[in-house]
């Protein structure tokens, strides 16, 4: 089995206000999408973005890039909550709660 291999170092713009690598630069490499139609230049777009799982420190959203009420773009992605030491946590009570409210389905 081969794989694609890129180094490079965490540049300034590509951390948060701690310093850590913000996770919206992870989807330049790791996201999962299907094109269903494209988008021209100047075309109008919405984004529908739900909770599909919520784990003990993990969170996978689903995704919809619409053109009107088409799905033109569907998609997911899975975050981990870590601690100050990088180590996955589990999602705090306040946060669990929060997110709860988008739980669901596609659509």
């Amino acid at each position: 089995m081969s794989a694609f291999l890129v180094e490079g170092a965490v540049r300034w713009s590509e951390a948060d206000a701690s310093g850590r690598f913000h996770y919206a630069n992870a989807l330049l490499w790791a996201v999962s999408a299907e094109y269903l139609q494209p988008f021209l230049a100047g075309d109008a777009y919405m984004v529908r973005l739900w909770v599909e799982r919520l784990g003990n420190s993990s969170v996978t959203y689903g995704w919809q890039i619409l053109s009107g009420e088409v799905p033109a773009v569907e998609g997911r992605h899975s975050v981990v909550h870590v601690d100050a030491t990088g180590r996955a946590a589990p999602i705090s009570a306040t946060l669990r709660a929060g997110l709860s409210g988008y739980l669901m389905g596609a659509g």
